[in-house]
């Protein structure tokens, strides 16, 4: 049976109690993967005025369930979904507007963890140009960040300054997003707003005792855990094979960060 290391309560009580959310949901595109062709996977972002939770699905019968109740909801009804999601079968990036902490959790070797990426900022700059997404007037956007370029379209009809991932902080939500490569995308199918919800958004990543570290720290890990692993992997080589070293290369959506940058500065 298989371990549940964390349990997260997404639970929607539709009910004119609190105040206005946002609810949408996005399909995000993968296209890097040249083996298996792209991939899609379907994410939900329910945001308040200083903080939004944005929860990708990796098993999509979890989110067809929220979705569904979501869907069949109206303004005179009042109903409580709780679904329980495993980490492993989501992750959730938690942003907090006012401090401008992202934190996001996941697996590792099967554990979860928090990790904090805090401080990001994005060099925005607009554009005169609109379309429609959604019958939203839309504007254009752009922003380099950490190693890619991308293409942005939000609309100040729903002034909040959420969006997909980790991109926020523009006049308007964020409809869609793609990077110059077309390597990733993200595009909203589905948005509410307002939508009342009677609980508040958690400002932290709760439900089990999460190991939390920088992002930072986490990648000088994943770096060390990759170079021993490689060292292993030679030792169980026959003596006098010949070993031609090459490069891997970085395939992800971060291709540098900032303070690599400040680095290179130093030296």
């Amino acid at each position: 049976m298989k371990n549940k290391f964390l349990s997260i309560l997404f639970g929607l009580i539709i009910a004119p109690i609190f105040g206005q959310y946002l609810y949408v949901e996005y399909e995000h595109t993968v296209n890097v993967v040249k083996e298996t062709g792209s991939f899609k996977m379907n994410a939900i972002l329910v945001a308040e005025d200083n903080l939004s939770h944005y929860t990708v699905f990796f098993n999509n019968d979890k989110f067809k369930n929220i979705s569904k109740v979501v869907k069949n909801q109206n303004d005179e009804s009042s109903f409580h979904v709780f679904t329980s999601v495993d980490v492993g079968d989501s992750s959730t990036l938690i942003y907090n507007k006012i401090d401008n902490r992202i934190s996001l959790n996941l697996l590792d070797n099967g554990k979860p963890i928090v990790i904090e990426d805090n401080g990001v900022k994005f060099d925005w700059k607009l554009s005169d140009e609109t379309k429609t997404i959604q019958n939203f007037k839309c504007t254009k956007a752009t922003v380099d960040f950490r190693g890619r370029q991308y293409i942005v379209w939000f609309t100040t009809d729903i002034p909040v300054s959420f969006g997909p991932w980790k991109f926020h902080d523009l006049p308007g939500l964020i409809l869609q997003v793609h990077d110059v490569d077309n390597l990733f995308e993200w595009s909203a199918t589905k948005i509410q707003y307002p939508i009342q919800i009677d609980k508040t958004l958690d400002a932290v990543h709760s439900g089990a005792n999460f190991k939390v570290m920088s992002l930072r720290d986490y990648l000088k890990r994943q770096s060390e855990k990759r170079t021993e692993d490689e060292k292993m992997r030679l030792s169980k080589l026959p003596k006098g094979t010949r070993i031609v070293e090459s490069k891997n290369e970085n395939k992800g959506i971060e291709l540098v960060y900032e303070w690599e940058l400040d680095e290179d500065k130093k030296n």
